[in-house]
């Protein structure tokens, strides 16, 4: 049987991530979850994948920086082109831009990260009907976990010890002339059993020249994800979105 100290470690360490994992892991027992129908679009006219923007000579198509703990693609054609005050925009209306948005989005919006990153990252790159109420939690849930026993962290700042993983993505839709996409953002951890990711299906939709992702239902992204064994077949690699 778990302790009380043993919980709130765990739920300090797992990130996204750390807060939508922990409710898996942790509160639900490593029991999988089952995904929300949330809009799936329909891919109706399946456009040809965009020719990659090359790279300048000497640098990587994509690059891994670091947000709140966790490492994030970051890719010079497809984006994100802004990245200040926490914020992470600007998107090709691509397949490759939307898996970007929606792993920088589901990232930099995890009551981890700190109010600093998810609130700017809620006020220009999440919509819907749920947004509010998603904010609402992250304040609250980082609040307690800013004040749990043994931590010190300055109002503002993110909450250390986020072990997180970006183990990919699936693209289960994306209608171009719609502007839709169902991305599939599979996270790992290592609390988790060997091989096992978490996919998380975010809903997004171009709005205003850019990607935007649906925020969750009842402002909990733990609504969205579904528990994997291992990482599925056709599963997508973001150091490869070019």
């Amino acid at each position: 049987m778990h302790t009380d100290p043993d919980r709130r470690r765990a739920q300090r360490q797992l990130a996204v991530l750390a807060a939508a994992v922990v409710l898996l892991v942790a509160a639900v027992g490593l029991v999988a979850v089952r995904v929300l129908g949330h809009g799936r679009p329909e891919a109706r006219h399946p456009t040809p994948a965009p020719r990659p923007v090359a790279a300048a000579p000497g640098r990587p198509a994509v690059i891994w920086r670091e947000v709140a703990g966790v490492r994030l693609p970051f890719s010079a054609a497809h984006g994100p082109r802004v990245t200040d005050h926490g914020r992470a925009a600007g998107y090709s209306r691509t397949r490759q831009g939307a898996a970007l948005s929606a792993v920088q989005v589901l990232a930099r919006t995890s009551a981890t990260a700190g109010p600093e990153v998810y609130r700017p990252v809620l006020a220009g790159q999440v919509v819907g009907a749920n947004a509010t109420v998603l904010s609402q939690r992250l304040d609250e849930r980082y609040q307690q976990l800013r004040h749990e026993p043994g931590l010190t962290v300055t109002d503002g700042q993110p909450i250390p010890g986020n072990n997180a993983t970006v183990a990919g993505y699936l693209l289960d839709g994306y209608d171009e002339q719609a502007g839709t996409a169902l991305v599939e953002v599979l996270m790992g951890a290592p609390d988790l059993t060997p091989g096992q990711v978490v996919a998380f299906a975010l809903s997004l939709q171009w709005t205003d020249g850019d990607w935007r992702v649906l925020a969750p239902p009842n402002g909990e992204w733990g609504a969205l994800a579904r528990l994997l064994p291992s990482r599925p077949a056709g599963t997508l690699d973001y150091g490869q979105v070019g």
